[in-house]
């Protein structure tokens, strides 16, 4: 039986952190979802800047059930630590740390597409308002 199956909420224990850095910006956006809830928080890049909270709340049985079960498809063990594409230094640059039950992957992105880490972000865009959704698209 896999360490995804169970019908107990408080059995499925998951956390995702997403970091979207915009440095021509001189801010990144902090995305993080777990059993608890989510938030998004605006950290600024310029000297003395205060962290913003954008958004914080609980998220539903269902809300949690359709993100765990997002990371249950995962094929987390076969994802690599980096996807950098070494043609360009800035860009869309990302930093994801996955955490599933047991297991951890803590992921770079630099200029590059990766379906599942697309396929994910899809389901936790589901739950942002327009303007908070993380971007992220095949190039």
């Amino acid at each position: 039986m896999s360490s995804c199956n169970t019908n107990n909420t408080q059995e499925k224990r998951f956390k995702i952190d997403f970091w979207d850095y915009n440095f021509s910006m001189a801010y990144s956006l902090h995305y993080h979802f777990d059993n608890e809830g989510m938030f998004v928080v605006r950290m600024g890049g310029l000297k003395n800047e205060s962290p913003d909270t954008l958004i914080r709340r609980k998220l539903s049985d269902n809300e949690l059930n359709v993100i765990y079960n997002a990371l249950c498809d995962m094929p987390i063990d076969n994802l690599e630590s980096e996807y950098i594409s070494p043609l360009t230094e800035d860009g869309d640059q990302k930093r994801i740390e996955l955490s599933i039950n047991d297991k951890v992957k803590d992921i770079r992105i630099s200029n590059v597409y990766q379906e599942d880490i697309s396929l994910l972000i899809n389901v936790v865009n589901k739950f942002l308002d327009e303007k908070l959704k993380i971007e992220y698209q095949k190039r």
